[in-house]
């Protein structure tokens, strides 16, 4: 930052605690993150545990069989059994369901985003020092960001109706999401 000012947009002088003041700085850089790659995560809650008992009873259940059988095999062996059981098991009575990042919503911009910030800091701000000044720079902010964010979204739905293309599915996609899955009215 120090290298060069002109990352630095806005900076701005609140009061703090006592004799201190809090700074406040707008910088134009990103920071590096690192994504998370989806995932599968089983839902035990919504499992079907008599069905995977019922799998272990018929799989390990005869004591007999099944010593006999782990006695000739290797550990190795024996482990790779137990676990290839276990793991058709889960996938049959178990749902699964992919957890991966936050959806990628197309109309909203690197601005907006950064004003979005920018609210949950005041918010965060008017937590420690509830006065009438920073509620009304909290109001003027969250209406900003909520009309342009209605904006945002009203004109990307107007580009997509204005496509040509006769089986464009994007429309079709903000139908169901507008009425909970349902596309078309019952």
């Amino acid at each position: 930052m120090t290298t060069n000012p002109g990352l630095v947009s806005k900076i701005e002088v609140h009061p703090g605690l006592s004799d201190h003041q809090v700074v406040i700085a707008n910088i134009d850089m990103k920071a590096k993150t690192s994504k998370k790659k989806p995932r599968l995560v089983y839902l035990f809650k919504k499992g079907h545990t008599n069905g995977l008992k019922e799998i272990n009873r018929d799989k390990f259940g005869n004591r007999m069989n099944r010593m006999n059988n782990m006695e000739e095999n290797t550990v190795e062996e024996n482990w790779t059994y137990f676990k290839k059981i276990i793991l058709q098991a889960t996938k049959e009575f178990i749902p699964q369901k992919t957890i991966g990042n936050k959806q990628h919503v197309p109309w909203i911009s690197t601005h907006q985003k950064t004003d979005t910030t920018q609210t949950a800091q005041i918010q965060m701000l008017l937590k420690k020092h509830n006065t009438k000044n920073n509620w009304n720079k909290y109001k003027q902010l969250r209406d900003l960001v909520k009309k342009t964010m209605n904006d945002a979204h009203d004109n990307y739905v107007r580009q997509i109706l204005n496509q040509e293309d006769e089986e464009n599915m994007e429309i079709y996609k903000i139908k169901k999401k507008r009425l909970n899955g349902n596309i078309f009215p019952p």
